[in-house]
């Protein structure tokens, strides 16, 4: 019966088709293993409470599981059994009164200033060339880097989000919330070049979309990644090559340069300060470096 109803469960994450096949494994790898457990309890998977869920995840702990490995065993149980309310199978889940463990967030990565000119030269951004495809990829590295406007946003950009009189880009982020970007001259310019050539090669194209393909076709996700992973790995031997990289170049040099964190978190749409003060530890680097060569006592 146990069985069945982990199936039925699994068979509700592929439907949703959010998960792949592996994520789907992994979950049912996590809650196998906390049925295990219950056995040892002389517990079921559906008669186990509070009580044995802490215990599990204290032996997940102690048998030197990372933080983020027992954060992902007790989201899979907790996803579990919120199906099985549900579905009506259960009336309570033992996960009420289970937390994540905490974490501690990486720091992001990001591009110094001086390696980030040279991206924008292989991009295309400095070669004056007319070709559509290299004005175009220019373009995209240098909206992430002047904007730290996200990749599906970018994607989705449309002739009239973008105000090039007013030198303002509206951008539709997380939740549906509208937020306003200021242009810097050097961008409007690029910008109004692409959509030059863009209106000569495509003047009767039936979508909006304001970045195209050769093929006239919108972008897509996995085209980006692949053109900033390229781009990135002509000039740098980071490990990390994606458009977020270049979201937290954007973010970073603003900070290293006197904004306010206020007026960032505002420019990349986050909703609470809090995701914007991890760039802070960045530049507290800096702080230091600084201090330590201009102090005389230091």
């Amino acid at each position: 019966m146990t069985e069945i109803q982990i199936s039925a469960y699994l068979d509700s994450l592929r439907f949703e088709r959010r998960y792949s096949e592996n994520t789907v494994m992994a979950y049912r790898n996590d809650i196998l293993q906390f049925v295990a457990f219950c056995d040892t309890e002389g517990v079921t998977l559906f008669t186990a409470g509070p009580a044995q869920v802490r215990s599990w995840v204290v032996c997940l702990v102690e048998s030197a599981n990372s933080k983020r490995t027992v954060n992902r065993k007790i989201s899979s149980l907790r996803s579990f059994y919120q199906f099985h309310i549900r579905n009506g199978t259960l009336s309570i889940s033992p996960m009420v009164k289970t937390s994540l463990l905490k974490t501690s967030r990486p720091l992001p990565v990001f591009v110094p200033a001086s390696a980030m000119e040279r991206i924008r030269y292989h991009a295309g951004s400095d070669t004056g060339d007319s070709d559509f495809s290299l004005i175009r990829n220019a373009l995209v590295v240098d909206m992430f880097y002047f904007t730290g406007i996200r990749l599906s946003e970018l994607i989705a950009l449309r002739h009239s989000d973008v105000d090039l009189t007013g030198r303002m880009l509206k951008v539709l982020g997380k939740r549906n919330k509208e937020r306003m970007i200021p242009l810097l001259p050097e961008l409007t310019e690029s910008m109004e070049r692409y959509m030059l050539l863009k209106g000569q090669l495509f003047c009767g194209l039936s979508n909006d979309y304001f970045f195209i393909l050769d093929n006239g076709k919108p972008l897509y996700p996995t085209w980006v990644y692949r053109l900033v992973r390229k781009v990135l790995g002509e000039v740098t031997s980071m490990s990390k090559r994606s458009p977020h990289v270049l979201r937290h170049t954007f973010a970073t040099l603003l900070l290293n340069n006197g904004a306010e964190l206020v007026a960032i978190k505002d420019l990349l749409g986050h909703a609470s300060l809090a995701a914007t003060q991890v760039y802070t530890h960045n530049s507290f680097g800096k702080i230091k470096r600084v201090y330590n060569n201009a102090h005389p006592r230091a």
